[in-house]
């Protein structure tokens, strides 16, 4: 099987990203990597993952620009044929960001498409509504990190529901996220319910309120960075009074 995997060139310094794409490799070493970045990037370095096979793609046109629907087609049509020619070495095409929607003309009806629907958040942004739904619509296969997304989310923000959607959960690199690797100790008298993810306008901190006053006996311990607008950075520094809330700041993925 012959899969390319599109990661936008930047964000595959994201340790998720990375470790999920070396993950797949490891299981079918017949992958190779595109990476799509804007020509603005074109000198900016990009990490890459040894043993894997990485090619480049930089788009000419804006995303600010794209309205003008001219300029796009000019782009593919001086460049279709050699991208179409790229992407007939593979059977299977792996798409996990909506943006890459801008590489469907180089994509044949005999290529299996598979998106992974990885974040709540991108379902709700209408800037990028209409070219997740190219996606969705084009797609072979959804892969869905969680049962939300597989089963609530896409119907509520799309108003359909693929068949073809599937549950993926995200933790597909075992060799990180086996729990017999690490010594640790469970100590059910004093249990402790962790979040790591940034704190952001999304962030329901009325729900965590409620929880740190209707279970005192948990502590919830939360890391990530906070991008709070100030009236809810008020609230939050006033929840940090709480004795069972401890805040750990942002740990770096690699730690």
């Amino acid at each position: 099987m012959k899969i390319l995997a599109i990661v936008s060139g930047l964000d595959f310094r994201n340790h998720t990203r990375r470790s999920t794409i070396a993950a797949i490799h490891r299981l079918n070493p017949d992958m190779d990597v595109l990476l799509y970045n804007s020509i603005r990037n074109y000198y900016k370095k990009e990490e890459t993952e040894p043993g894997i096979a990485f090619y480049n793609y930089h788009f000419w046109i804006f995303e600010e620009l794209r309205k003008y629907l001219f300029l796009s087609s000019f782009e593919h049509f001086v460049r279709k044929k050699r991208w179409s020619a790229f992407f007939e070495k593979y059977t299977h095409i792996f798409i996990i960001d909506p943006n890459q929607s801008y590489l469907l003309p180089y994509i044949n009806n005999r290529q299996k498409l598979i998106y992974l629907l990885r974040d709540p958040v991108i379902l709700q942004n209408p800037a990028i509504y209409n070219s997740e739904l190219s996606i969705i619509k084009r797609a072979d296969a959804i892969l869905a990190i969680s049962e939300n997304l597989k089963s609530l989310y896409i119907q509520k923000h799309y108003g359909i529901q693929p068949g073809k959607i599937f549950l993926w959960p995200n933790s597909v690199d075992l060799e990180i996220w086996d729990h017999s690797k690490f010594a640790f100790t469970s100590d059910k008298s004093n249990p402790v319910a962790g979040m790591a993810g940034n704190l952001n306008k999304r962030t329901d901190l009325s729900l965590l309120k409620l929880l740190l006053e209707r279970f005192p006996g948990i502590r919830f311990e939360i890391a990530g960075k906070l991008n709070l607008d100030p009236i809810k950075l008020k609230i939050w520094k006033a929840m940090l009074s709480y004795r069972n809330l401890s805040y750990l700041g942002y740990i770096p993925f690699s730690d």
